[in-house]
């Protein structure tokens, strides 16, 4: 497999496992997840967006309130 197959695969996974985030409920895959892992680490693509923010702080208070975390890392400036 050459390298422009191997991107176009990989974009073609992001795309099929790619969901859009209008309520909190969008994450409940997510959650389910995350919820069994000893620690989770939260990444960004792009640092400062709002969306971003906005979106970790609902992952994180579901992580912490449905299922006890005490720690959640973050990526960032």
């Amino acid at each position: 497999m050459n390298a422009a197959h191997a991107h176009a695969t990989e974009s073609e996974e992001i795309r099929a496992l790619a969901r859009p985030l209008e309520a909190a409920g969008d994450l409940d895959d997510l959650v389910t997840l995350c919820a069994p892992a000893r620690f989770v680490c939260l990444g960004e693509a792009s640092h400062g967006t709002q969306e971003y923010y906005h979106w970790r702080a609902v992952l994180s208070r579901r992580l912490i309130e449905e299922h006890g975390f005490t720690w959640i890392g973050v990526e960032g400036d």
